[in-house]
Order: C-alpha cells, then structure tokens, then sequence
C-alpha cells in the first residue's frame, strides 16, 4: 500500500506544471524576422573586411571578399579550354559535311563542349563564392574573423541581423492553444524601455514541449514603438487572462490513503 500511494502521488503532482500565477504576464523576447550566420563556402585567404561590428549595410552591398586570384586563373584556363573545343567541334561539322568525319566524331566533340561548358560554370561559381553580397539590409550583429586571416570551408565569417523587422517570441502554457488563435492581441511591456507595445498573434509553434508543457507563441508588433532591438525582453499581457490557468488537481486536497 505504500508503494501504490507514492506512486498515486507522483502521478497527481505531474500536471501541476505552469500552475503559478500569470496575473504578471508571461516572458516575452523581442526576436529579429531576418537574421543569419553567413559562412565561407570555400577555403581561402580574406582579403577585406567591407564591415565592422555593428556598422549599417544594405541588401547586395559588398561585406567580405576573399582573394581570388587562383579561382580567376582557373576561370580563364576554364574559358580557354572551351573555346579550343568549340573550335574543334567546328571542323568535326565541316569535315562532316565533306564527308570525312562521322556523326559519332561530331557528338564526341559536342559532348566535349558541353564538358566544358559545365566546367566554365564550376569555376564561375568558385569566384563567386569569394564574395559575401548583403542577403538583406541589416547591422553586423558580431564579426568572427579578420583581414589577411585564413579561413575553412563553412567556417562562420559574421553574424547579421535586420533590426527593423522585430517580432515578439513567448513561450506560453500548452493549455493556452486554443484561446490563442492568429489575430488574437496583446501588450508587451519592454523592460529595457519601460514602453508598452502592442502586438497580434500570427502564429503558434507545431511542437508542445512534454516536459515544461509549453508552446512557442510568435506575435507581430503594431503600431509604433521605437527603440527595440533584438534580445530585448519584457512580460506580455493577454486581455481576459488573469490569475492561475490552473486549478488543482481534483482530489489532490484530500490526503491519500496510506
């Protein structure tokens, strides 16, 4: 018997999860909509840095390069190459239409052009990569490497973020799913500008975390409300919310038989 109360009680305490009071509100971080990690897509030597920490940058500007010079010089062994095959591939036809060469001459040097070709874009592709364009207009967030420093393939150069498109992240009770469809408003109360800013629910994460019972809940800011900045956090307020969303558990106010 006293092994089936314990275990009776273990079982009625588990879904006293988010039973404390939410009258304050729940967590509220002010997250970015546009922010990555941008990393090399080949190995090489940084030649210049377009960007410090923290400095403005706008979409398809310039932030890092890498030097190309052997990439370049691959491109025009690349493009050289072509043109010799294109050349050949040439005579192939004439000499086909005199009836010295035969058809499957002729397909072995348009297949050889087309090689080459591919490899004319292989070698176009790796001096692009020396080159890191601005996704979207944004801020360097933190910068992880250097001028003149040798870096590996998918080693992470920067950190970049868009500041002016914010939204709001809370992690909110399960049981709260179903009060919170999209549309649904609330405030926020920022702690680092002791402004309230009103936000809309615009969409709820897929997967409930069994353990903490709780969901991700993603708003949008309306309305005006400057100076937010990434990581910024604070409480949200629901409307009708108050209180405990949880009451106890039925029986657990009555002792258990030992």
């Amino acid at each position: 018997m006293t092994l089936t109360a314990v275990v009776l009680q273990v079982f009625l305490l588990e879904p006293l999860a988010w039973t404390e009071d939410f009258s304050t509100g729940v967590r509220a971080q002010i997250i970015p909509v546009q922010h990555s990690v941008l990393s090399a897509q080949m190995a090489g030597k940084i030649c210049v840095v377009a960007v410090e920490e923290g400095e403005r940058f706008e979409k398809g500007e310039l932030l890092l390069r890498f030097d190309d010079s052997m990439e370049q010089a691959e491109l025009a062994k690349a493009l050289a190459q072509l043109q010799i095959a294109r050349k050949q591939l040439a005579v192939q036809e004439r000499l086909a239409e005199l009836g010295s060469s035969s058809s499957l001459e002729v397909e072995v040097a348009q297949a050889k052009v087309e090689e080459l070709d591919a490899e004319l874009s292989i070698a176009q592709l790796r001096v692009n990569y020396c080159r890191i364009w601005a996704p979207f207009d944004g801020r360097v967030a933190e910068l992880y490497v250097q001028p003149f420093q040798a870096v590996e393939e998918m080693q992470s150069l920067m950190r970049i973020v868009n500041p002016a498109r914010l939204e709001v992240k809370l992690l909110v009770p399960s049981q709260w799913v179903d009060m919170l469809p999209p549309g649904s408003g609330f405030t926020v109360e920022v702690e680092e500008t002791g402004e309230a800013c009103d936000a809309k629910v615009v969409r709820i994460g897929p997967w409930i975390d069994a353990v903490s019972r709780s969901v991700s809940v993603y708003g949008r800011l309306v309305g005006d409300c400057e100076g937010l900045r990434p990581g910024m956090s604070g409480y949200a307020r629901f409307q009708g919310f108050s209180g405990q969303i949880l009451g106890t558990v039925p029986g657990m106010d009555r002792e258990v038989d030992r």
